[in-house]
């Protein structure tokens, strides 16, 4: 078992479904930390993210939550 560790590069067989699902997991709720980080972004009308198209998406003034 991977335990609380996912830097694992190469996990051992019947490991890789657990380590993946946890992965995912991890990668699909952002920590406070994330939120605040890409809050402080928007906030500087940095780029925030991808639109469909793979393009840089920036913030709109006044758009932060």
């Amino acid at each position: 078992m991977l335990g609380d560790s996912l830097a694992h590069p190469h996990p051992r067989d019947g490991e890789e479904t657990t380590w993946l699902d946890a992965f995912t997991y991890k990668m699909s709720h952002p920590s406070e930390a994330d939120e605040k980080f890409f809050a402080q972004r928007q906030l500087l009308g940095r780029g925030v993210g991808l639109d469909a198209g793979g393009n840089l998406v920036y913030a709109k003034h006044g758009t932060a939550d």
